[in-house]
């Protein structure tokens, strides 16, 4: 259809930023769908997620939301799999926004060229071959990986080669391996954006669910 008034939709999702980079998939598929026939926005805690997105208009923040009554459609994606803790992540945001699951369910980031430059910087410092980890250290345990699990991870792959460097991301609190000649530190240094380009030049992505994580899921590596 050609329509003369473009669909006015509303997506929201609050929460982490795993949460939200998981919801641009939904956006993707509502933008497949309508293409010029749909103006997206999106209301959210964490914008940085949607910057330079080309599928949407507004970004909102969650403290300031824009009236819903001014949209035609409104998917709320808050404690969409929180209410259903069985189901996949991104199965749970599908059906609630489509009454389906089988769908393309990528998610998706745009680095900029000023993200890519800064990136560009270290990795002309790292070397081609690299490996991106996340060593968590969270409050809660079950979103950390223990430090024996790592050393062991870490021991079994020097054995085997010696010219990939660990690079390890997330935030001044994770953990990250000193004095080691093959460990670089890059806490604390990326947006998301520039996290998924750090990992299109990545062998693999290692870590746990996490902001990190998904910023991999969008990006070209191994997880």
């Amino acid at each position: 259809m050609k329509l003369e008034t473009p669909i006015k939709i509303l997506v929201r999702r609050r929460a982490a930023i795993g949460d939200v980079i998981m919801s641009t998939a939904v956006v993707k598929e509502l933008s497949t769908r309508y293409g010029k026939n749909a103006l997206i926005d999106v209301v959210t805690q964490h914008p940085e997620v949607y910057r330079n997105n080309f599928r949407i208009r507004n970004i909102w923040h969650v403290n300031s939301p824009p009236d819903i009554n001014d949209y035609e459609l409104y998917i709320n994606l808050d404690d969409a799999y929180e209410y259903n803790p069985t189901e996949h992540y991104m199965d749970s945001y599908f059906y609630r926004a489509f009454g389906t699951t089988n769908l393309n369910k990528s998610v998706e980031l745009f680095p900029n060229k000023e993200d890519t430059d800064l990136v560009q910087q270290d990795l002309e410092e790292i070397g081609d071959k690299f490996v991106v980890v996340h060593m968590r250290n969270w409050h809660w345990g079950a979103k950390n990986i223990s430090m024996d699990v790592w050393l062991e991870v870490y021991a079994k792959l020097f054995e085997q080669r010696a010219d990939f460097k660990i690079v390890c991301v997330g935030g001044e609190t994770d953990f990250y391996i000193e004095d080691h000649p093959l460990f670089v530190d890059l806490r604390a240094r990326y947006n998301s954006q520039q996290l998924k380009y750090l990992m299109d030049h990545a062998a693999c992505f290692v870590g746990i669910d996490s902001g990190p994580f998904h910023c991999a899921a969008a990006s070209k590596t191994h997880i």
